[in-house]
C-alpha cells in the first residue's frame, strides 16, 4: 500500500501537465482574442465591408475589402510584334476613353510571359504611383477603362506611313509614266500614275515625324523592308482623294512651295492634283 509521500511526484507530473495545458489554452484564446480585431497588411481604402455586427466569421470568409490606391497595376495589350521593343522601366501615359483629357503616368512592371495567339497580342503590365489623398478627380481606380501609349526606350529604323493611308495591307503610291501609260495633258506639270503597293505592318504609333509630313501624328510602322512590294524611302505616297483614286489614273504632282492649278483629264479619268509627300 503506497504512502501518501509516495504518490507526491506523480502528482505533481499531473499539476504540471495540467499547468502546461491551461497556459496553452490561454494562449490560444489570447491569439484569438487578437483575431477578433482585423489589420489589413497594407494602408488602403475600405471598399465593401462582407459582415455585419453580431455576425459570426469563420476561418476563411472574407470580412471587407480593402483597395490600395497608392500603386495601381494596369494590364496593358500590346501588338505581339512590338514586344521585342518593350523593357521593364519603359514610360507609359495613360489616359480615358471617354476624352476628357485626364492622364497618368506610370511605367512597365512587368511583361507577361505568354503572349495570345488569338489576337496576337502580349501583355505588358504598368505600375502608376499616386498619392490616395490627392484631390478624387485625380485618383485612377482600378475598374478603369484605359489606353495606353508605351515610350519604348530601345530605337530601330523601320519604314512608316501614314496610317489612313493604310488599307488591309495595301496602299497607293504615285510613279513615274512608264511606257504603255496614258497620254497626260499639256498642262501637267509633274504627271504621274497612281499604282498599288503592298506592305506589311507591324503595329500603329503616334509621334510627329515632321521630316515626313508635318501634318499627320497617326504612323503604321511597316514590319521590314523585305515586306514590303513597290514601296520605299523616297515613294510618293497617296493620303488624299482615297476613295476616289484608282490604279491607273493619272495625278499632277505638286510641292507644297507651288501654287494650284486647274485640274486637267486624262484619257483614262481624271487628272487629280496631289501635294507631294515620301513614307
Amino acid at each position: 500500500m503506497l504512502t501518501q509521500l509516495e504518490v507526491i511526484p506523480s502528482r505533481r507530473s499531473q499539476i504540471r501537465a495540467s499547468l502546461e495545458a491551461a497556459r496553452a489554452d490561454q494562449g490560444l484564446a489570447e491569439d484569438n482574442l487578437e483575431r477578433t480585431a482585423i489589420r489589413a497588411p497594407f494602408d488602403g481604402i475600405v471598399q465593401e465591408v462582407a459582415l455585419e455586427v453580431g455576425e459570426w466569421a469563420r476561418a476563411g470568409d472574407r470580412v471587407a475589402r480593402v483597395v490600395d490606391l497608392s500603386v495601381i497595376e494596369v494590364p496593358l495589350r500590346v501588338p505581339q510584334s512590338a514586344i521585342g521593343r518593350i523593357a521593364i522601366g519603359d514610360a507609359v501615359d495613360l489616359s480615358t476613353d471617354n476624352g476628357d483629357g485626364t492622364r497618368w503616368a506610370g511605367s512597365v512592371g512587368r511583361i507577361a510571359p505568354e503572349a495570345d495567339a488569338s489576337n496576337r497580342s502580349a501583355t505588358v503590365f504598368v505600375e502608376v504611383r499616386q498619392r490616395p489623398d490627392a484631390r478624387d478627380a485625380g485618383l485612377l481606380r482600378p475598374g478603369q477603362f484605359l489606353m495606353g501609349e508605351v515610350v519604348s526606350s530601345s530605337r530601330a529604323e523601320a519604314l512608316v506611313l501614314p496610317r489612313r493611308a493604310v488599307d488591309a495591307g495595301r496602299v497607293l503610291i504615285a510613279t513615274p509614266l512608264s511606257e504603255g501609260d496614258p497620254e497626260p495633258p499639256a498642262t501637267a506639270r509633274s504627271p504621274m500614275v497612281i499604282r498599288s503597293g503592298e506592305v506589311d505592318v507591324s503595329h500603329a504609333i503616334e509621334g510627329d515625324f515632321d521630316e515626313v509630313s508635318p501634318m499627320e501624328t497617326q504612323w503604321s510602322v511597316l514590319r521590314s523592308r523585305g515586306a514590303t512590294r513597290g514601296v520605299g524611302a523616297g515613294s510618293v505616297v497617296v493620303t488624299s482623294n482615297l476613295d476616289t483614286l484608282r490604279p491607273g489614273d493619272l495625278v499632277d504632282i505638286r510641292l507644297e512651295t507651288e501654287g494650284a492649278s486647274d485640274s486637267g483629264l486624262a484619257a483614262n479619268g481624271p487628272m487629280v492634283e496631289q501635294e507631294e509627300g515620301t513614307p
